[in-house]
C-alpha cells in the first residue's frame, strides 16, 4: 500500500498525510449521515456521547462508538475502507494482524475548540506510563491513529518527532492538559477526503474555529496489533457490533479477518461511562451548572475582542473556552 520512503518519514516525523482518499460523492453522503447520527444524539435517542457541558446544555463535541446499531451509518464505513486505513496501518505496523481499538466521531458546530496537548495509547493515562510505553511503541509500533475528515479542518496542532525518546524528549508530564506555545509546533491543513495516520505518542492538540461555517466532522480511530491487545482500551460489545450483519456483511475481506481476530482482553474496559442525560432544571446542581454555562459564554464572547494573538488568548487560564478566530 505505502512505499518504504513513506514508512520511513512515518518513523520519523510521527504522521502521514494520504490525500484525496475517499471521493467527493462519498464525502457528501457521509454528511448526511453525519446529520442523522447528531440528530439522534441531540434527541437522546443515542446517548454514548460527549458534550461541552460548562458552555451549553446539548453540544456535542464527540460521538462514541460509532459501530454501535443504534448509530451506524453504512456510508460512513463505506469511506473507511474506501480511505485504506486499515491497509496502511497494518504496513506500518508490519504486520497483518491488526484491528480498530478505538472509534469515535469528533463534531465541533456552535463554538470553538481548543483542545489541550496530550499523548494517547495508555490505558491509565499516568504521564509516566506514557513515557514508558512511548519507548516500547518506537521500537516495535502497538497503535496508529488516524483521522479522516469530512470537513477542512485548519487546526489538528502536531510536534514532530515528539513520539521518539532522545536527549531533547519532551516529558508528557510538562505538556499534559496545557495549550503552551512549543517552539517547534505545527498546524496542519487538512481537506475533505484527506486521511491522516500519526504516531498515538506524538504530542497533539485539535482545535476548531467552529460557528457552522468552519465546522468539523471527522472519524477517529485507532488501530492496534493482536498481540497487544491487552494494551487497548476498547468496549466489551465491539466484537459483538462488528459481527452484527449490516456491518459483517458490508466489510471486505481484510476487515472480516480483523473483525474475526481472537483477542485478549484489556487492562480497561473503555466507554461504558459515557452516558448523556436530559438536563434536568429542577436539580440544584443544574442552577449552578447554567450559572457556569452563562460565565463561560460571557469569557468565550469577550476573548474575541482581546488584542492578542489566537494562540495567546488560548492560555489565559481566566478563559476556559476561547473564541477562535
Amino acid at each position: 500500500m505505502i512505499s518504504q520512503k513513506q514508512i520511513s518519514q512515518f518513523q520519523e516525523n510521527g504522521y502521514l498525510i494520504f490525500k484525496n482518499v475517499v471521493e467527493e460523492n462519498a464525502i457528501l453522503k457521509c454528511l448526511a449521515a453525519y446529520e442523522r447520527m447528531r440528530s439522534k444524539c441531540e434527541k437522546y435517542k443515542y446517548l454514548h456521547y460527549r458534550k461541552f457541558s460548562d458552555i451549553a446544555i446539548n453540544d456535542i463535541y464527540a460521538i462514541e462508538n460509532i459501530f454501535h446499531p443504534d448509530i451506524f451509518e453504512q456510508d460512513i464505513f463505506k469511506s473507511i475502507m474506501e480511505s485504506k486505513v486499515l491497509e496502511i496501518s497494518q504496513d506500518l505496523m508490519q504486520d497483518k494482524n491488526v484491528f480498530l481499538s478505538l472509534n469515535r466521531l469528533h463534531c465541533t458546530r456552535n463554538i470553538s475548540h481548543s483542545g489541550n496537548w496530550h499523548r494517547d495509547g495508555t490505558a491509565s493515562g499516568i504521564p509516566e506510563d506514557i513515557d514508558e510505553m512511548l519507548k516500547e511503541n518506537q521500537k516495535h509500533p502497538i497503535h496508529i491513529q488516524a483521522t479522516l475528515p469530512f470537513y477542512k479542518e485548519s487546526g489538528f496542532y502536531i510536534i514532530p518527532g515528539s513520539h521518539k525518546y532522545s536527549e531533547n524528549f519532551i516529558k508528557t508530564r510538562e505538556i499534559l492538559g496545557t495549550k503552551k506555545i512549543l517552539s517547534n509546533e505545527t498546524k496542519l491543513d487538512i481537506y475533505p477526503g484527506d486521511l491522516i495516520v500519526f504516531n498515538p505518542f506524538m504530542i497533539h492538540r485539535g482545535t476548531c474555529i467552529g460557528r457552522n461555517k468552519n465546522q468539523r466532522a471527522h472519524i477517529h480511530m485507532r488501530f492496534t496489533r493482536s498481540i497487544k491487545s491487552n494494551l487497548a482500551t476498547r468496549r466489551k460489545l465491539d466484537k459483538v457490533f462488528f459481527k452484527k450483519e449490516n456491518v459483517y456483511n458490508l466489510a471486505n475481506d481484510n476487515w472480516k479477518n480483523s473483525f474475526n481476530l481472537d483477542l485478549n482482553d484489556p487492562e480497561k474496559w473503555y466507554g461504558d461511562e459515557i452516558i448523556q442525560k436530559k438536563f434536568n432544571l429542577l436539580n440544584l446542581k443544574s442552577v449552578f451548572l447554567l450559572g457556569l454555562i452563562t460565565y463561560n459564554r460571557l469569557m468565550y464572547q469577550l476573548s474575541k475582542y482581546l488584542p492578542f494573538s489566537q494562540r495567546k488568548i488560548e492560555n489565559l487560564k481566566i478563559i476556559k473556552f476561547p473564541y477562535l478566530k
